[in-house]
């Protein structure tokens, strides 16, 4: 199984934004962690699911692919959510 170390910085903390699943500390981490594949697009993360979103050569179809959400990402979001201090933390997401 591929997976990907994700790092979620105090700099993502910072800049994230609260019960917004494409501007959390977690998706901007995973934006930068999957920058290196060229048709990667962005990231959407839920406390049920982490959704990819692929684009295919600069085509305006995108496809994606969805994993569920891992449990240390289920408790940062709760905790970042309701505006609890939270701390970096790093995980695996599973890529397939």
């Amino acid at each position: 199984m591929m997976s990907e170390t994700v790092k979620v910085t105090q700099e993502h903390i910072n800049a994230g934004s609260a019960i917004n699943c494409t501007k959390c500390p977690v998706a901007l981490a995973i934006n930068e962690a999957m920058s290196k594949y060229k048709e990667y697009s962005y990231a959407s993360v839920s406390p049920s699911c982490v959704r990819l979103v692929f684009n295919s050569d600069g085509d305006q179809i995108s496809t994606h692919w969805d994993t569920p959400t891992p449990q240390p990402v289920r408790q940062f979001i709760t905790e970042f959510d309701r505006g609890d201090t939270v701390e970096p933390f790093e995980f695996e997401l599973a890529l397939v």
